[in-house]
């Protein structure tokens, strides 16, 4: 039975990992697992230990460790495989036959979270703005990740003007105005918790800490470097930009690019103050910490090691 309970684990185990690598394409997904497993556990010493209807997609809760079946977001697959005598495959006793036991029913579940297109890059966690994702004017974003939002208002996401923006999946809580969402969002969706609150913030550094105490404005090519930038960084015209890599604290008027130059950064972290705002003259509309405007060209990636 230890035996047997084991390669149940191991085939439910193996079977959810091959099948969410097809996922969101669920009937791929299906066949998959069913695959795997029967090739693990042949059905000529096994019978049927893993069925269609064994497998099933579904939303899995970090918070609460629950799976939701045909819940949403769809992100899971859950496999369960049986060794069942409903299922005519029941585990086979021999000591226990002098007790009047012949077999036994044994089932193992698996559950696995799917990592690639419903893997969210940007998130907007505040839980109730308006326009908490916005893309306005002639700006287009495009990501090969999913685009989240978690305020319930009904015009939590907004494109308006020629702006765009196309993802994997775009998930949100309330509802969206404009035309130019790709694809079309999920809309009622369930908040996500904040995926960095287990980090640590930079140390606090109001007394000599800061690299640049004053408000660094950029209005001809120039390149930065990383530090701790107490007034905010301000990009305007047509600077072209280079941020050497490294962690850039920003504080005072946040971090504001807005105008027609190139903005870049490989391997670059930007940490916002929270208390950062960048001044109402400089944009149209409520306060904000960060604010990319006009037609910059701006391109950034994340460091893919170290802290």
């Amino acid at each position: 039975m230890y035996s047997l309970r084991g390669k149940l684990h191991k085939t439910a185990a193996d079977a959810v990992l091959a099948a969410v690598g097809d996922f969101p394409d669920e009937d791929a997904a299906r066949g998959t697992a069913v695959d795997l497993a029967t090739k693990n556990m042949p059905a000529a010493g096994h019978g049927t230990v893993l069925a269609n209807a064994d497998v099933v997609v579904g939303d899995w809760d970090a918070g609460t460790r629950a799976f939701t079946p045909a819940g949403s977001p769809m992100n899971s697959v859950r496999v369960v495989t049986r060794r069942f005598q409903a299922n005519g495959n029941a585990a086979g006793l021999f000591f226990a036959r002098v007790l009047g036991f012949d077999q036994v029913d044994m089932q193992a579940t698996a559950i696995a979270s799917s990592q690639g297109g419903g893997d969210s890059c940007i998130i907007a966690l505040d839980p109730s703005a308006n326009d908490a994702l916005r893309i306005a004017g002639t700006a287009g974003v495009t990501m090969s990740c999913a685009a989240r939002v978690n305020s319930p208002d009904n015009r939590a996401a907004r494109t308006n003007g020629g702006g765009c923006i196309t993802a994997s999946e775009i998930y949100v809580a309330g509802d969206t105005i404009g035309t130019c969402i790709d694809p079309t969002a999920e809309t009622g969706m369930k908040t996500m918790d904040d995926p960095l609150e287990y980090l640590t913030p930079p140390d606090d550094y109001e007394d000599d800490g800061c690299t640049f105490p004053a408000l660094v404005e950029v209005t001809t090519d120039t390149t930065l470097d990383p530090g701790v930038y107490c007034g905010g960084i301000h990009i305007y015209g047509s600077a072209n930009v280079t941020f050497n890599p490294g962690n850039y604290v920003v504080d005072g008027g946040g971090l504001e690019i807005y105008g027609s130059g190139a903005v870049a950064g490989d391997e670059v972290t930007f940490y916002i103050e929270p208390a950062a705002v960048i001044p109402f003259h400089h944009h149209q509309g409520p306060g904000k910490t960060v604010h990319f405007a006009g037609s910059a060209n701006i391109t950034l990636s994340a460091p893919d090691s170290g802290a």
